[in-house]
């Protein structure tokens, strides 16, 4: 009953009384997963709720928690699947496409990156300090590919397959996954933490397979084909040429107004001939 309650019972109640209202009513609401919510009625009337009104709230209260219920574990449901499939994947899963084997055929930039020398960094390690360096390493480069508009697919251990699509055009994705990459690697040279560590990325320009795999009751969203191997290839090359930032002979065709350098042809397992591969100059 707000007029005999004082403005700092709870921190409401000042907002309440500037709104007319006399009388406030909370309702608690447990759910079936465990969780708890409440519902909130007021009224302007200066009698306050009457008994009638709580015999109305009383009998519609089930239903309205119902529904709750329903939109609330909707919600949860949503931002998980979001969360560990990424977006695009999340909204075929979420309106039912969930049947193995069914890919759409898509162009796009393909970003791969790895932490060089994840096993000798992480050998000393307890787990938790090895994921908290994984973690580290995920902060630096996911925040940029997002911003440019791709998407992260998978956490491979040390590993990041992420894809640009070509929706506006070839050129955009391109451009896009190339600001990814420095954006990336800029924030790994930037890292205050210890250890340090180094990353190599890899991009590269194609069409890929994407849709579902797996066995039985247990599947996978994912993208496949030769230029996704292509991309794990060239990350795999950053190492061993000691350059942090390779590209694909494709990719760098598909941005003339970038200045690389070429690196050479290279034999990729896999692949029956030699790949020239680049670095950006600056």
């Amino acid at each position: 009953w707000l007029p005999d309650t004082p403005d700092d019972a709870f921190n409401v109640v000042p907002e309440l009384k500037s709104e007319g209202i006399t009388h406030y009513v909370m309702m608690p609401v447990f759910m079936a997963n465990g969780m708890s919510s409440t519902f909130s009625f007021g009224t302007r009337s200066t009698h306050g709720f009457s008994e009638g009104d709580f015999i109305f709230l009383r009998a519609v209260f089930p239903a309205i928690a119902a529904c709750q219920e329903i939109l609330a574990t909707h919600r949860i449901l949503n931002e998980l699947v979001r969360m560990y499939v990424g977006n695009e994947p999340h909204r075929r899963i979420m309106s039912g496409d969930v049947h193995r084997g069914e890919v759409t055929h898509i162009r796009a930039a393909i970003l791969f990156a790895d932490m060089r020398r994840f096993t000798e960094l992480t050998a000393d390690m307890s787990a938790e300090d090895a994921t908290q360096l994984l973690n580290a390493y995920y902060d630096c480069m996911v925040p940029g590919i997002e911003a440019a508009g791709g998407e992260v697919l998978k956490f491979i251990a040390d590993g990041i397959l992420a894809i640009f699509r070509a929706r506006d055009s070839d050129k955009s994705a391109v451009t896009s996954a190339l600001r990814a990459a420095r954006d990336g690697l800029q924030q790994v040279n930037d890292y205050q933490g210890e250890p340090k560590f180094s990353v190599g990325t890899a991009l590269h320009f194609g069409e890929v397979a994407f849709g579902n795999i797996g066995s039985g009751a247990r599947l996978d969203y994912t993208v496949i084909g030769r230029d996704v191997n292509i991309a794990a290839r060239i990350a795999s090359l950053c190492g061993i040429l000691d350059h942090p930032l390779l590209v694909s002979d494709r990719f760098c065709q598909m941005s003339p107004q970038e200045n690389y350098s070429s690196i050479g042809q290279h034999h990729m397992k896999g692949l029956a001939d030699p790949q020239e591969i680049f670095a950006p100059v600056s």
